[in-house]
């Protein structure tokens, strides 16, 4: 879905009589969808339980006529001078409000004349959705309103269990509470006018309010594409366990305990940092045999001679240049030492891109080669350069850059990692970190 840039007319939200009918169609495939001139008629049979429905047109258009007043920030925040309302993702399983009947969440500031309300999105929200996230919605079995087989059966459980405990008569009500998965979202009203940015911070202010007192998760979408959820490109199965062969080799214990926490984990930052852990591993070490070659081959070195003060200062610039000193702790070029570990044991770069092409996104090869990491700003990677150390260069500042954007998160105008907004760019690079990690794993290595 294209992003739209500041504030924009909500023209795309205006929807017909026809195109509701559309919507609830494929919501609802087995429904049975008329209309007259005054109503919409909505007939539901399956799994031995029926239900039928009617909407006023009036009341229809009426909700429509306020959805096009409204103006769209992002994707998803739907906005007047008065009131503001968008999607809210919970991160955390402990959330109290989970169950089919809870209540809102309504906190009243008296003072300054604010509504803040969390709960089931406004019947305008609904229609905003569903003509905009619709598609969406349907496509991702996450999101998908009515599916078949089993997942069906619960969603139509669902729309008898609200109807029979909450007495609902409005099909827009039994949608919003029942189906759309948006189930959360924030509304704020204000009697003074407010801009955006003045709602956006209303908002956060809030989400951290109950984030403190309950230890809860939520996040404010902007975008589409941060609420569906993450496609796990860093899974593959490469054997069935009929197929697994006992070891050969001894891995390092520490390496594969890095290994293990970024397999278990489906938080896209702990799985880069664990897979980063294990190149990290061998830093020092690495950095300090190229620098003790250095040395090694500069007072072997025929011409050198230890009587000599030029040939000396050579020697101590060759040290200068590779270690720094902060106090009394000697530092190294980190971004040289991973770019080191990877010429080690990245032997065979045809080998990484093949490792590359069996996992589920099949245009990882060509997603690493034509666009930076969004957040980071890391490197694009030119597969087909001819110099491979060129190519190796590539990869270790498209790595290293991503690094320093999770881990480094104080104020500055260097790119950073922001938890959750970020989450489905910073995936696309797991399978990436990921694939160097087993090469370092395997061929450190010894063999029994």
């Amino acid at each position: 879905m294209k992003r739209t840039k500041g504030e924009a007319k909500m023209k795309e939200a205006k929807i017909s009589k026809d195109e509701f009918k559309e919507i609830i169609t494929k919501l609802l495939p087995k429904a049975v969808v008329n209309s007259t001139k005054k109503e919409i008629s909505i007939n539901l049979e399956e799994y031995g339980f029926t239900s039928n429905w009617k909407i006023d047109l009036g009341h229809l258009n009426k909700i429509l006529e306020d959805v096009h007043k409204k103006k769209l920030e992002g994707e998803t925040i739907m906005y007047d001078k008065h009131s503001y309302e968008t999607i809210l993702k919970l991160e955390s399983s402990s959330f109290p409000f989970r169950i089919p009947t809870r209540e809102d969440i309504a906190i009243k500031d008296s003072d300054n004349k604010i509504n803040y309300n969390v709960g089931y999105p406004s019947k305008e929200y609904l229609l905003f959705a569903l003509k905009n996230f619709g598609d969406e919605w349907i496509k991702n079995p996450l999101f998908a309103i009515r599916q078949i087989g089993h997942a069906g059966y619960r969603a139509h459980y669902r729309y008898k269990q609200f109807m029979e405990e909450e007495k609902i008569k409005d099909f827009l009500d039994l949608l919003r509470k029942a189906s759309i998965p948006a189930r959360y979202s924030l509304k704020i009203y204000s009697e003074s006018e407010k801009t955006v940015k003045e709602f956006e911070e209303l908002a956060d202010s809030l989400i951290f309010n109950i984030s403190y007192n309950l230890s809860v998760a939520i996040v404010k979408i902007k975008f589409l594409d941060e609420y569906i959820p993450m496609e796990r490109t860093h899974r593959i199965k490469r054997n069935s366990i009929e197929k697994i062969e006992p070891p050969r080799r001894k891995y390092i214990p520490s390496l594969v305990h890095h290994y293990q926490m970024g397999i278990a984990t489906d938080n896209p930052m702990l799985q880069f940092i664990s897979f980063y852990q294990i190149l990290e591993y061998f830093f020092e070490k690495i950095y300090e045999e190229e620098l003790f070659n250095k040395m090694r081959n500069k007072i072997t070195d025929p011409g050198f001679s230890y009587k000599n003060d030029s040939d000396l200062n050579a020697l101590i610039k060759i040290v200068k240049s590779k270690i720094q000193t902060r106090g009394e702790v000697i530092t190294y070029n980190e971004n040289y030492a991973l770019c080191l570990t990877l010429k080690k044991y990245i032997t065979d770069l045809d080998e990484l891109k093949e490792k590359l092409k069996k996992y589920d996104d099949k245009t990882l090869l060509d997603y690493y080669q034509n666009n930076p990491v969004p957040f980071s700003k890391g490197n694009t990677i030119n597969w087909n350069n001819q110099d491979t150390n060129v190519t190796l260069q590539n990869v270790t500042d498209r790595i290293y850059k991503t690094r320093n954007s999770i881990i480094h998160s104080k104020e500055s105008d260097k790119p950073r990692y922001v938890s959750f907004k970020d989450e489905k760019s910073l995936s696309k690079e797991i399978p990436l970190v990921k694939s160097i990690a087993e090469e370092v794993i395997i061929r450190s290595a010894k063999l029994m």
